[in-house]
């Protein structure tokens, strides 16, 4: 029998799982293969898009790196790596960095939506939408709101970002907006990755 008790002050993320050693050491050596081939993607494809932004100005670019950063930041924060490889004696933090994460890679998403898809150029109530969403999820990276008005209110300001994106990827498509069928296919799989 074995029995186990966890107790927190603070949110906990728990998948529980009963394995012998060797198919321990074999499953995390998997995730770990599998998490360095994600985080070298990441950073190869952020070095690029910051490279040819600083070569050649397009602005584009500066949003691509940003979006890139602030992924890698939230997968680094998310997947724990973080808390166990960079900041080891501040566990704490890490619950912190998951949020500030998930705020500035929704904000970043949402900059990058607008600014691919030329939003301002078809339609100014998406465009304020899209800014409003940014600006919802840049306080919630910013601010502790969690604690000061609740989870509820803290993930309604959230998911305010990918509701405006998942819309505004529907109008592009219904309007033929130029590139909207690539942003489209890129937002679906970065939505079901975050759902999977």
């Amino acid at each position: 029998e074995i029995y186990l008790g966890i107790r927190s002050g603070a949110m906990i993320i728990l998948r529980p799982s009963l394995a012998s050693e060797a198919a321990y050491d074999s499953l995390s050596n998997k995730r770990n293969f599998l998490s360095g081939i994600v985080y070298g993607v990441l950073i190869i494809m952020l070095l690029y898009n910051a490279l040819v932004y600083v070569l050649v100005r397009e602005s584009l670019f500066l949003v691509y790196s940003v979006t890139l950063a602030a992924l890698l930041f939230a997968h680094i924060a998310g997947s724990g790596a973080g808390c166990q490889y960079l900041w080891p004696s501040a566990p704490q933090l890490n619950l912190e960095f998951i949020r500030m994460s998930t705020g500035l890679s929704l904000a970043a998403i949402a900059w990058m939506a607008s600014a691919y898809l030329k939003v301002s150029s078809w339609s100014r109530n998406l465009d304020l939408a899209i800014r409003g969403s940014i600006l919802a999820a840049l306080i919630v990276a910013a601010f502790p709101l969690f604690r000061i008005v609740g989870p509820p209110a803290a993930m309604g300001m959230l998911l305010v970002a990918p509701i405006v994106c998942s819309w505004t990827t529907y109008r592009a498509l219904r309007l033929g907006v130029a590139g909207a069928v690539s942003f489209a296919v890129a937002w679906s799989l970065l939505l079901s990755s975050f759902l999977l």
